[in-house]
C-alpha cells in the first residue's frame, strides 16, 4: 500500500504530477480534504503519504486477514505452458488447477483504479470529483449499508501527459471487521458472479450519464484490455510501442473477413510468415486456436525452435474472433468441416510444410483473390508516376480494384438495410468493416501503425457485445470478403495513392452507415466514435489525394457474395488515361464528378489517455 500512495503523492515518472491532494476519502481519511490554513487545497507531503498508507492498511494488519488473488497474466502464461503437455498427461480441469496454483498470490489486499475524462472534456472541480468518487465506491461495494466499512482514498495530482483530468482511488480489500470486500458478487438476475471489471464498466456508464460526461462505452460493449507489461514487451522484443496483441488482432480479423470458410481461414493464417498458428484439440476435435507473432528479422522456424512464441487465443484478441463465433458466421457444411479439420491437422503436424502446401493450392471461393479477379471487369486505373520515370503515363490495368469497389458498395447497402433491433447483425457488420481496414493496414502499414490500423481498432472496439438472452444465429448472406481478399494482395502491387483514391470514400460510406445504425440502436457512444473516425479519415484522405477521391456509389440492392455484377467502364477511343486525368477528372465518369470533400478537424483518438 505504501508504494502506491508514495507514487501518487510523488512527482510521477516524468514529473507530471502537480499539487497532489485528496478529493475524497472514507471515515477519518476525509480530513485530508479539508482546506489548508491559507484557504487552498491541502497539498500532500511525504509524511501525509505515510500516514494515509498506514491508516488504509490498518484493518489488514490488525486482523491479519490474507487476501488471495490469481494474477491473470501469470495464469494465462501457465495455461499456455500447460497446453504443451502431452495428451493424456493431465485433463483440462487438472491443467486449470495447476495454472491457478502457479498464478496464486497469497496476500494482495490493495485495490486501485483510475477514473479519467477525455482530454476534450476539460477539468472538473474537486467537489465534482469527490461526488463521483463516492458514488463509484458505493457502486463497487466498498461503501454499503449492510457491510462493515472498507477504507479508501481518492487522490488528484493534475492532468495526465495526454491532458486528461483524472483521479486515482486506492482502497483496502479488508473491512473494519476483518471480512473481505466481495469483488465477485452474484448478479440477482442471472445468478452468475460478476467481477470488478464488468461492474466498474457499468458503474462508469451510470456516472457518465448522471454527471453529464462524455459517454465512452455503450451498455454490453466488450473489448479486450491491454496490460502495461504488454507494451514493455512489445518495445523490448519487437521494437514497437503498440502491444503485440493489437497487430495479431488485425491480422486474424483481416483473414477471417477475407475467408469464406474455416479451411480458407486456416490457410491464410498458416501462410502468413509473421504468424505461428496452433490449434487446440479436445477429444480429436479442434475447439480453438492460438497465434503468436514472429519478430522482424526472425523466421518462423527459428522462433519456434527457440521456444519463444507468446501465444494469444482468438478470444483474447476479440470476443468475435473465437473459433466458435467464427464458425457460426461461416455456417459450414459437413464437407467444409471435414476439409477444415484436415487443414488444422496439417498445421499441427508440420507448420512449415502445411504453409508451403497451402500456398501452392489455396482454397477458392467467393472470398478468394482468384475468384475476385476472375469475375472483375477490365477497368483501367493509372499509376501516378513522375515525368522523369520511364514510360510516363503508362497504363496500369487492375480490375480487382473495381471488383473491390463494387463489393464495398453492395456491403454499404446491406449495412443501411440492417434492422435497428438486430444487435447480432450490427456487431458482425462492424467487425467485418474493421476487417477491411485490417487487411489494408497489414499490407501498407506493416509494423508501424497508421490511420488504417487506427480505423480497424476503433471499429473492432465497437464490434462485440455481451448478450443477456439467447443470441440469434448470424446470417452469412453478405460480407465484404472479396474486397478484403483483394486488399490483401493489390495493396502491395498498386500505388497506394490509387487505392486511397478509388476505395476510401466507398469504405467511409460503410462507416457512415454503421454510425447511423448504431445511433438508431441507442448506442450513442459507438455512433459518436464512428462519426469521429469518419471525420478523421476524411481529413487523412484530403491530405493524401486532395479533392480527387472517387465518390461513393449510391445505395443499391445488395448482390450476394458470388453473383456481384462488376461495374464496366465505357472504353474511350482517346487512348490511355493519363495520371493527371485519373487524379483530376475533367468530365463526368461512371462514378460521377469528383466533389470536394468536407473538411473537419479530427477530435483526436477516442481512447486518448482513457483509463476508465
Amino acid at each position: 500500500m505504501a508504494g502506491l500512495i508514495y507514487y501518487l503523492q510523488g512527482p510521477g515518472k516524468h514529473n507530471e504530477h502537480t499539487s497532489p491532494h485528496v478529493v475524497a476519502g472514507s471515515g477519518p481519511l476525509d480530513r485530508f480534504t479539508w482546506p489548508a490554513p491559507d484557504g487552498g487545497v491541502q497539498i500532500l507531503t511525504r509524511v501525509d503519504a505515510a500516514t494515509i498508507s498506514a491508516e488504509l492498511d490498518e484493518p489488514h494488519q490488525i486482523h491479519g486477514t490474507a487476501v488471495p488473488w490469481i494474477d491473470p497474466g501469470k495464469k494465462r502464461a501457465a495455461l499456455e505452458q500447460a497446453a504443451n503437455m502431452l495428451p493424456g498427461m493431465a485433463t483440462k480441469a487438472e491443467k486449470e488447477r495447476w495454472a491457478r496454483d502457479q498464478a496464486r498470490v497469497a496476500d494482495a489486499n490493495v485495490w486501485q483504479c483510475a477514473l479519467s475524462l477525455h482530454s476534450a472534456e476539460g477539468v472538473l472541480s474537486d467537489e465534482q470529483w469527490s461526488a463521483i468518487a463516492r458514488d463509484f465506491m458505493r457502486e463497487m461495494g466498498f461503501d454499503t449499508e449492510s457491510d462493515a466499512p472498507a477504507r479508501w482514498v481518492a487522490i488528484r495530482h493534475g492532468l495526465s501527459s495526454n491532458g486528461n483530468d483524472h483521479i486515482h482511488v486506492a482502497a483496502s480489500l479488508v473491512r473494519e471487521d476483518g471480512s473481505l470486500v466481495n469483488l465477485w458478487p452474484k448478479d440477482p438476475a442471472t445468478g452468475k458472479a460478476v467481477g470488478d471489471g464488468p461492474r466498474s464498466s457499468l458503474a462508469i456508464q451510470a456516472l457518465e450519464r448522471k454527471y453529464g460526461l462524455r459517454i465512452d462505452r455503450d451498455e454490453g460493449a466488450t473489448n479486450p484490455s491491454y496490460h502495461h507489461a504488454e507494451v514493455s514487451t512489445a518495445e523490448r522484443d519487437h521494437g514497437r510501442s503498440e502491444p503485440v496483441r493489437a497487430e495479431l488482432m488485425r491480422r486474424v480479423r483481416a483473414y477471417s473477413t477475407a475467408a469464406d470458410s474455416e479451411a480458407a481461414f486456416v490457410e491464410r493464417l498458416a501462410t502468413d510468415s509473421r504468424l505461428v498458428l496452433r490449434p487446440r484439440f479436445e477429444d480429436g476435435q479442434v475447439k480453438g486456436y492460438s497465434v503468436a507473432l514472429v519478430p522482424s528479422g526472425t523466421t518462423r522456424t527459428e522462433h519456434i525452435a527457440a521456444g519463444a512464441p507468446v501465444w494469444y487465443s482468438g478470444t483474447s484478441l476479440g470476443r468475435d474472433l473465437s473459433l466458435g463465433e467464427l464458425r457460426r458466421s461461416w455456417g459450414e457444411s459437413v464437407e467444409g468441416i471435414a476439409t477444415a479439420r484436415r487443414r488444422w491437422r496439417a498445421v499441427a503436424d508440420n507448420p512449415e510444410r502445411a504453409a508451403r502446401e497451402f500456398a501452392d493450392a489455396p482454397v477458392g471461393g467467393a472470398g478468394s483473390v482468384d475468384a475476385a479477379a476472375s469475375s472483375s471487369a477490365k477497368l483501367p486505373y493509372q499509376r501516378p508516376v513522375s515525368s522523369t520515370a520511364p514510360n510516363p503515363g503508362r497504363e496500369v490495368r487492375d480490375p480487382r480494384l473495381d471488383r473491390a469497389r463494387t463489393d464495398l458498395a453492395g456491403w454499404t447497402s446491406y449495412v443501411r438495410a440492417l434492422p435497428a433491433g438486430d444487435p447480432e447483425q450490427l456487431g458482425r457488420a462492424t467487425a467485418m468493416t474493421a476487417g477491411v481496414f485490417a487487411a489494408w493496414s497489414i499490407q501498407v502499414e506493416d509494423t508501424t501503425p497508421g490511420p488504417l490500423s487506427r480505423a480497424c481498432n476503433v471499429l473492432s472496439r465497437s464490434a462485440t457485445r455481451k448478450y443477456s438472452g439467447p443470441r440469434p444465429r448470424a446470417r452469412r448472406n453478405a460480407s465484404p470478403s472479396a474486397a478484403t481478399a483483394i486488399l490483401l494482395l493489390t495493396s502491395t502491387h498498386v500505388d497506394e495513392a490509387i487505392v486511397w483514391t478509388v476505395l476510401m470514400q466507398q469504405i467511409l460510406a460503410a462507416v457512415d452507415a454503421l454510425a447511423e445504425a448504431h445511433a438508431a440502436s441507442d448506442r450513442a457512444a459507438t455512433a459518436a466514435r464512428l462519426t469521429s473516425l469518419r471525420a478523421e479519415m476524411v481529413d487523412e484522405l484530403r491530405q493524401r489525394v486532395g479533392a480527387t477521391a472517387v465518390p461513393a456509389e449510391a445505395s443499391r440492392r445488395w448482390h450476394g457474395d458470388v453473383d456481384v455484377t462488376p461495374v464496366r467502364a465505357e472504353q474511350s477511343s482517346a487512348g490511355p488515361v493519363t495520371p493527371d486525368e485519373i487524379l483530376h477528372p475533367k468530365s463526368k465518369s461512371k462514378h460521377g464528378t469528383a466533389a470536394k470533400l468536407p473538411y473537419r478537424r479530427p477530435e483526436g483518438p477516442r481512447t486518448d489517455g482513457h483509463e476508465r
